[in-house]
């Protein structure tokens, strides 16, 4: 079994789908991800792509602790989140850059930097609830047993989006590994 959390209008194929906004995409579960109803080592893989930045800190931990359980020995949990020391760093130059001489070109605009930084607001739940840096993330994943890599290759082939190929739009992209 292989399940994609939040999966919005762009569910993946070969996936269950889990949200907690009823969109036009049919869910087979709709509830938060901490409360999947799934029995434990069960799942052998789960993909979270732009959703784990949409909860609290502890909802975030809670779906760690809950995706390790229900994950099988060996099991993958694939996500990303934005990098928030790279996207500090542009809302720092967008922000001061009438003050500031040779300024850093930006790869994005002002509207940009604050909507991946607080979120996009596109319907009930589209905000940013937690920000993230690589260390942050890597520590939280450990604290519940998880082997931490690199997963940008690995979720490429699995899941298509345009910014996995522009590295500017700096995010951390997780293969968490029971």
């Amino acid at each position: 079994m292989k399940i994609e959390l939040g999966c919005g209008e762009r569910p993946t194929s070969g996936y269950l789908h889990q949200d907690i906004i009823q969109l036009s995409t049919p869910l087979d579960f709709f509830c938060p991800a901490w409360e999947l109803p799934i029995g434990p080592e069960s799942v052998s893989e789960v993909i979270a792509i732009a959703v784990m930045e949409h909860l609290r800190i502890e909802d975030f931990r809670k779906t760690l602790t809950h995706v390790y359980n229900i994950l099988r020995h060996g099991g993958v949990f694939y996500f990303d989140v934005p990098d928030i020391k790279v996207w500090s760093k542009y809302l720092f130059l967008v922000t001061n850059a009438p003050l500031l001489e040779n300024t850093p070109e930006v790869p994005y605009s002002k509207t940009d930097v604050y909507k991946t930084i607080v979120g996009w607001n596109r319907w009930p739940g589209d905000e940013h609830k937690s920000l993230w840096t690589k260390e942050d993330v890597e520590y939280e994943l450990k604290q519940v047993g998880f082997r931490v890599f690199n997963g940008l290759e690995d979720i490429k082939q699995r899941v298509h989006r345009d910014r996995f190929y522009r590295p500017e739009n700096a995010h951390i992209y997780i293969k968490a590994v029971k």
